[in-house]
């Protein structure tokens, strides 16, 4: 039984570490004037109506 525990708590660490790498934050931009200001002055962060917050050109 202790064998079977210490699997499984390993396979969730494993898990939660694998889990925290680096993801794109997608954050939506409701007003259309700052929106197409950003689409203008950082078009490579842009996606659609968000702009990705872990761009590097900011």
């Amino acid at each position: 039984m202790k064998n079977i525990l210490l699997k499984l708590i390993c396979v969730f660490t494993l898990a939660l570490g694998l889990n925290t790498s680096t993801k794109a934050q997608l954050v939506y931009i409701p007003d259309p004037a700052f929106r197409n200001y950003l689409n203008f002055n950082f078009s490579s962060c842009m996606v659609g109506d968000s702009i990705d917050s872990t761009c590097p050109q900011f």
